[in-house]
C-alpha cells in the first residue's frame, strides 16, 4: 500500500508525521485550517488515509460506502476508549477518517520494540479495550479487524492503570476482507495474525469475533510474539481454523487464570466464547468475580444484518431478576478489580489547589519524599516526592506550551489564553486572549506565537508588539534576534527569516530539493550564520550571509551553501556547536559536519526508530528521547555517556544543560542531572502532565487542569 508523504497536502490537511501504520491504512499526525473539522479551535488531529482504489465498479463503491458507514458508526459508541470521527470521504481515491489527535502510539510498535508487557498492565489495559468493545457492541457496531496496529496506547495521567487504551480502525475489517478477496495468497498480513475463524470462512462478523482478536492481541501482548506464526497466508489461515490456541502456561507458570481465560477467548467456534469481551478479562483477572455459569455463551441463532445482536436463545428474554444478578456481578467485578489494581499504599500527599487569583500556594512539608535511583524504570515509582514551590491556575484548559526567560514564565493554554507568570512566587503578571495557537517560542523580551497569523508579544506585560497576517510560516524558532520557520505557499516553498523586532521579512530562500515536500524541520545554533533544514531526503544548509536583493527588493538566499541525502530522516534537526545532529528512522542519530555536511558518527539509540525522538543540544552533549530511553550521547564520537529508561510510550520530555525531565507516563515526573543521568528530583501526584520545561534551577509542569506547577531541581 503507497500512502501519501508526510509533510504533503491531503485535502484540507496537512500531514505532519506518520504514527502508524496497518496492513490497510496509514495515520497522520495533521494539522487543518478548517475550523468545522476541529474541537474548540484544537488544530492537531489525526488522519487515518487508506490505500487507494483505483477501481471504481459497483462492487469497489460499496466498499468504500461499507468502511465510511462503519467509521461513521463508531461515533455512536459512548466509550472514552473509542476515538470518534469528526470528518470522513473520499480524497483521490483514497478513503479517510479524521478524528481528535490523542498522545499515544499502535500497541504494535510497542510490542515490536519493546517486548511484552507485564501481565497486570496488560490486563488493565485490555480491560478498558474489553469495555469499548462491549459499548460498541451494545451499540450494534462491530469493529472486525482488531489488532495491535489498530490499539493505541498512551499514558495514563494517573487513571489507576499504567496505560490508557485506544480503539482505532472501525470499518477497517471491511477493507481487510476486499483485500484478501484479490490477494488470497502469499505473505501473511500483519492484521491477519489476529483474525477470527468465521472471518476466514466468509460468515458474518460478529461479537464474538472481535473477542477471538481481542484474545490474540492480549496473547501477543503477554508472551510477546502472536499466538499463531506461520510463514505463509494460507498456514496461517489454516492455524487459525484448525490449530488448537497454543498455551499461555511454559512462558508463565503462575499464568494458569489468564492462560484459560485465552484458550476460551480463541476458541475456534463463536458459540464456545464468553458472553462478552469484558467476562474474557474479568476471568482472567487476579480473582474469579463472575460465577462460571454466567460465563457460558448461550447458542446463537445466527446474526441479524451481518451481525450477531443477543447472547440469549432466540424466542426467550432474561427475567428481571437474572439482569439484577448480572448487573450486581458486574459490580462485584469491578470492585475486586479496583482492590486488584489500584496502586499500592505510600506516601499521597496530593498538590494543594492555586488560588483564585494566581497566587502561590503555601506547601506541606517535604519529608514525605522517597529517593529513587536513576536505575528504576519510572513506571515503578511509588513516591509523590516534595511539593512543589508554587501552583498556579493559568487557565480551565490543559497548559500546551511554556517558554521560560530569567525574568518570566510564558504558559500557553488549549483555551487560548497566553499567561504571564513571575518565577520566584508564581504570582500571574498578565492574561492575553490569543485564540488558537499551533506553536510558542519564547526569546529574551519577546513571546511568539503562530496560528493563522503571526503574532508577538512582549512578556514583560502582555502587549502585543506586532502581528502579521501575510507571513506564511509553519513553524517558529527563535535563534538570536530572528524568527525561522518553514513555509509552503503552493508551489513556492522554502524558509524565512523574520525580524523579532519588527515582523519584518529579513531574508527568504526556496525550496531547492527535488522532493516537493516542504521543509519539514529548521534550526540554527546561537550566533550561527548556518540555518539548517531536512526536507524529504535532503539535509541541508543555508547561509544567511550570502542572501542578495532581488527585483521585487527582497533578499533571497539562491541556494543551499551545501546539500547532503540522509534516507529516512525524521522531520528534526538539532544543530550544535560542531555541525547538526539528525535522527533516522533506522534507529541511528547521526552528526554531519557545518563545512559539508560530511557525517562525523552515527550512533543506534533505543526506540528511535519507533517513533519521532527528540534531540536537544546541551553542554554536555546531545540528549536524545524516545519512548524506550533518555540518552545523553558525547558531542565529540557519539559514544553514549548514559543512559535511563523512562518506562512508558509517549512520555513527555524536556532538556536544559541542567536537567533532563520525563513523565512515567501517568502522573510522575523525574529531573536527571543532564552531565550524569543522575535523579535530581522525582515528583508524582501532579495530575495528567501535557508539557515540561527545564531551567537551570527548576522545573515546570503543565498539567490538564490547567495547572502549572514549579518544583526546585535541589527539593530531591
Amino acid at each position: 500500500m503507497v500512502s501519501p508523504s508526510a509533510g504533503r497536502v491531503f485535502g484540507p490537511y496537512r500531514l505532519l508525521r506518520s504514527i502508524g501504520t496497518d496492513a490497510i491504512s496509514t495515520t497522520y499526525a495533521a494539522t487543518t485550517d478548517r475550523r468545522e473539522s476541529t474541537q474548540g479551535g484544537a488544530a492537531h488531529l489525526l488522519v487515518r488515509i487508506a490505500g487507494r482504489f483505483d477501481r471504481h465498479d459497483a462492487h469497489a463503491n460499496e466498499v468504500v460506502r461499507q468502511f465510511l458507514a462503519e467509521s461513521q458508526r463508531a461515533g455512536a459508541v459512548d466509550h472514552p476508549s473509542v476515538i470518534r470521527p469528526h470528518d470522513l470521504g473520499v480524497i483521490d481515491g483514497r478513503p479517510y477518517v479524521v478524528t481528535p489527535f490523542v498522545r499515544a502510539v499502535p500497541l504494535g510498535d510497542m510490542l515490536a520494540h519493546g517486548g511484552a508487557i507485564n501481565e497486570s498492565a496488560a490486563l488493565a489495559l485490555f480491560a478498558q479495550l474489553a469495555a469499548a468493545l462491549d459499548a460498541g457492541h451494545r451499540a450494534d457496531v462491530v469493529h472486525g479487524a482488531l489488532s495491535p496496529a489498530t490499539i493505541w496506547v498512551g499514558p495514563s495521567a494517573g487513571r489507576g492503570a499504567a496505560y490508557i487504551g485506544y480503539l482505532t480502525g472501525f470499518g477497517t475489517g471491511l477493507l481487510l476482507r476486499a483485500r484478501l478477496a484479490e490477494e488470497p495468497s502469499g505473505e501473511p498480513i500483519d492484521d491477519v495474525l489476529y483474525v477470527a475463524p468465521e472471518q476466514l470462512r466468509g460468515e458474518p462478523v460478529t461479537p464474538a469475533s472481535d473477542q477471538y482478536s481481542l484474545a490474540c492481541a492480549l496473547y501477543h501482548t503477554l508472551v510477546g510474539e502472536p499466538p499463531f506464526v506461520r510463514a505463509s497466508r494460507s498456514k496461517l489461515f489454516g492455524a487459525h481454523l484448525m490449530a488448537p490456541p497454543p498455551p499461555l502456561a511454559p512462558h508463565d507458570a503462575a499464568a494458569e487464570r489468564t492462560g484459560a481465560a485465552l484458550q476460551r477467548g480463541m476458541s475456534k467456534q463463536p458459540s464456545d466464547r464468553f458472553d462478552s469481551c469484558g467476562l474474557l478479562v474479568n476471568t482472567a483477572l487476579p480473582a474469579g468475580t463472575i460465577p462460571p455459569a454466567r460465563q457460558r455463551r448461550s447458542a446463537r441463532a445466527g446474526a441479524v444484518t451481518g451481525r450477531a445482536v443477543a447472547s440469549a436463545p432466540v424466542g426467550k428474554r432474561r427475567r428481571p431478576w437474572v439482569i439484577a444478578l448480572v448487573g450486581i456481578g458486574f459490580l462485584l467485578a469491578a470492585i475486586v478489580a479496583w482492590l486488584l489494581l489500584r496502586p499500592a499504599p505510600g506516601p499521597t500527599a496530593s498538590l494543594p489547589q492555586a488560588a483564585a487569583d494566581g497566587a502561590p500556594v503555601a506547601t506541606t512539608d517535604p519529608a514525605s519524599t522517597r529517593a529513587v535511583t536513576s536505575a528504576t524504570p519510572a513506571s515503578e515509582l511509588s513516591a509523590v516526592g516534595p511539593p512543589p514551590r508554587w501552583s498556579t491556575s493559568v487557565g480551565a484548559a490543559p497548559v500546551s506550551a511554556i517558554g521560560i526567560v530569567d525574568g518570566m514564565i510564558v504558559a500557553f493554554g488549549e483555551d487560548g489564553t497566553l499567561t504571564g507568570v513571575r518565577p520566584p512566587g508564581g504570582r500571574v503578571a498578565w492574561r492575553a486572549d490569543v485564540g488558537a495557537v499551533d506553536e510558542l517560542a519564547v526569546a529574551d523580551r519577546t513571546a511568539v506565537w503562530l496560528a493563522d497569523d503571526l503574532a508577538a508579544h512582549d512578556i514583560a506585560d502582555g502587549t502585543q508588539r506586532w502581528r502579521r497576517d501575510d507571513v506564511e510560516l509553519r513553524s517558529v524558532q527563535l535563534a538570536d534576534d530572528t524568527v525561522l520557520g518553514w513555509y509552503d505557499a503552493g508551489a513556492d516553498v522554502g524558509i524565512r527569516a523574520i525580524g523579532l523586532d519588527d515582523g519584518d521579512e529579513l531574508w527568504h530562500a526556496p525550496a531547492s530539493s527535488d522532493d516537493d515536500g516542504a521543509p519539514m524541520a529548521v534550526g540554527t545554533a546561537a550566533g550561527d550564520e548556518l540555518v539548517y533544514g531536512v526536507q524529504g531526503a535532503a539535509l541541508f544548509a543555508i547561509d544567511q550571509s550570502q542572501a542578495s536583493t532581488t527585483a521585487d527588493g527582497r533578499l533571497q538566499v539562491a541556494g543551499p551553501a551545501w546539500q547532503v541525502e540522509v534516507a529516512g530522516a525524521w522531520p528534526l534537526v538539532a544543530p550544535t556547536s560542531a555541525g547538526v545532529a539528525v535522527a533516522r528512522r533506522d534507529g541511528q542519530v547521526c552528526l554531519h559536519t557545518s563545512d559539508a555536511g560530511a557525517v562525523t558518527w552515527c550512533e543506534a539509540v533505543p526506540g528511535s526508530d519507533a517513533e519521532q525522538p527528540w534531540l536537544w543540544w546541551t553542554r554536555h552533549g546531545l540528549v536524545t528521547a524516545t519512548p524506550r530511553a533518555v540518552v545523553l550521547l558525547d558531542g565529540d564520537d557519539g559514544v553514549p555517556v548514559w543512559s535511563v529508561s523512562p518506562g512508558s510510550p509517549g512520555n513527555v520530555v524536556a532538556a536544559s544543560d541542567a536537567a533532563v525531565v520525563v513523565t512515567d507516563g501517568r502522573d510522575r515526573v523525574r529531573a536527571l542531572d543532564t552531565a550524569t543521568g543522575d535523579e535530581l528530583l522525582a515528583v508524582g501526584g501532579v495530575g495528567e502532565v501535557t508539557v515540561l520545561a527545564a531551567h537551570q534551577r527548576w522545573l515546570l509542569v503543565g498539567a490538564g487542569d490547567g495547572q502549572l506547577h514549579r518544583f526546585d531541581l535541589d527539593a530531591g
